[in-house]
């Protein structure tokens, strides 16, 4: 796992976790309610949202313009997977925390590494489709076939999303500060 207060790792490694909560990507085998299974889903979007709003914060609004669309469409996806909590009787559980996928230097836009940034976001992202199809047989029909219909491809779309946004940045972005 990643140390926000060490180097920047290879970017195929995954982000730290940063929150009191457990990983949604453990390899404990979940319980298989329909309840559980819902929660893990929305605690994985509640830490997308931290996630972005940061990055958006530190790029500002005119440079973060492309993470805003992902933003929200992780809001829209757990306000759906609350409803649907809800439906369930179940109350969703408070979940705070990020992924730390800037460094201590990513003060700024000039200071990110932009490829990095978006190699990290594409692995949480990635993460979390995953989390989308390993779930699918825990959810009762109603919210699997709303998962299938909806969020799952929506989820799928953000990847997509930051693909298209690392193939359009521009190079003196994607290698970072220049010294």
């Amino acid at each position: 796992m990643l140390d926000h207060h060490h180097q920047t790792p290879p970017a195929s490694s995954l982000p730290s976790l940063n929150t009191s909560h457990p990983s949604p990507f453990t390899s404990e085998a979940p319980g298989t309610s329909t309840h559980a299974a819902i929660q893990r889903l929305l605690r994985h979007e509640c830490l997308a949202i931290e996630t972005y709003q940061r990055v958006i914060d530190v790029l500002g609004m005119a440079a973060a313009a492309p993470f805003k669309a992902i933003l929200d469409g992780h809001h829209q996806r757990a306000g759906v997977l609350r409803e649907r909590l809800v439906d369930q009787d179940g109350q969703p559980e408070a979940v705070t925390g990020f992924w730390d996928v800037l460094t201590p230097g990513d003060t700024s836009t000039a200071a990110v590494d932009h490829q990095r940034l978006i190699d990290a976001l594409a692995t949480i992202e990635g993460h979390g489709v995953a989390d989308y199809r390993r779930e699918l047989g825990r959810l009762d029909d109603a919210t699997r076939i709303q998962v299938e219909a909806a969020l799952l491809p929506a989820q799928e779309r953000a990847i997509a999303a930051l693909a298209t946004l690392a193939s359009q940045a521009k190079p003196d972005q994607l290698s970072g500060p220049q010294a």
